[in-house]
C-alpha cells in the first residue's frame, strides 16, 4: 500500500478507475453506495480525499464548466492505478467493526439500568431501518433496474451486498435474543440466580443452541 494513504483515499482511487468523479459526485455516491454500509465515513473526509490523491500526485484534475459554475474533475492516473493494483493485490486486515451502541452497551453497567433497554431499543430500531433501506436496494436489482453498467460490476455488488445481508439477519436475530436475555435477567432477584442465568445461557451460546429464556431463573 501507498504509505501516504488511507484505506478510504484508496477507495477514493477505486471509484476513480471507473470514471471521472467530482469531489461532490464522490460524495454523493458513497451516500448510497453499498461501500456506505462496508466502509462507512464523514463526507467531509470523503470530499477531502480525491483533493489529497491530486496533492500527492495520484489522480490528475480538470476544469469543467457547467452553466456559469466550474467545478474540479478527478481521475486517476498512472501513479494512481499502480498504488490501487498494489492495494489490490495485498492481504486485508482482519474483519472488525464499530457500533455505538454496542458500546454503549458494553459499558452499561457504569450509568442507569434504563439505558440498557434504550440502547437495545436502537439496536432493533437501527435493523429494521437499515433491512428497509436494503431491500430498496435488492428490488432495484432484483428488477434489472441497477444502472450498474457491466455483469463483473452486478456481480460484485452481488457478493458484498450478500455478505451484508448476512450481518443484517444475524442483527435481526440478535434482537429476539438480547429481549429474552434481558427479560429473564430482570426477572432474577438475587446476584446467585443472575449468574446461574448468565452461565446457562453462555452455555448455549457455545454449543450452537439459540438461547431462550425459560424462566427458571
Amino acid at each position: 500500500m501507498a504509505q501516504d494513504l488511507k484505506t478510504t483515499e484508496l477507495a477514493i482511487l477505486g471509484l476513480l478507475a471507473r470514471r471521472p468523479w467530482s469531489a461532490y459526485e464522490l460524495t454523493q455516491y458513497m451516500r448510497t453506495s453499498n461501500i456506505r454500509a462496508i466502509w462507512p465515513r464523514a463526507e467531509s473526509r470523503l470530499y477531502e480525499a480525491p483533493k489529497k490523491l491530486a496533492r500527492l500526485g495520484y489522480a490528475s484534475t480538470e476544469i469543467a464548466t457547467v452553466g456559469k459554475r466550474s467545478r474540479t474533475i478527478y481521475s486517476i492516473n498512472q501513479k494512481g492505478l499502480e498504488a490501487l493494483t498494489t492495494w489490490m493485490g495485498e492481504d486485508s486486515r482482519p474483519f472488525g467493526f464499530e457500533y455505538e451502541a454496542l458500546l454503549k452497551l458494553a459499558l452499561g453497567d457504569v450509568g442507569d439500568s434504563r439505558h440498557r433497554l434504550s440502547q437495545l431499543a436502537t439496536l432493533e430500531r437501527q435493523s429494521d431501518e437499515d433491512w428497509a433501506t436494503l431491500a430498496a436496494f435488492f428490488q432495484q436489482f432484483a428488477s434489472g433496474e441497477s444502472e450498474e453498467p457491466s455483469a463483473d460490476r452486478q456481480v460484485q455488488n452481488l457478493l458484498v451486498n450478500s455478505f451484508i445481508r448476512e450481518l443484517l439477519d444475524a442483527r435481526r436475530r440478535w434482537s429476539g435474543v438480547a429481549a429474552a436475555i434481558n427479560a429473564e435477567y430482570s426477572a432474577c432477584t438475587t446476584e446467585a440466580e443472575k449468574s446461574a442465568m448468565v452461565r446457562r445461557f453462555y452455555a448455549a451460546l457455545l454449543h450452537g443452541d439459540a438461547p431462550q429464556g425459560d424462566g427458571d431463573g
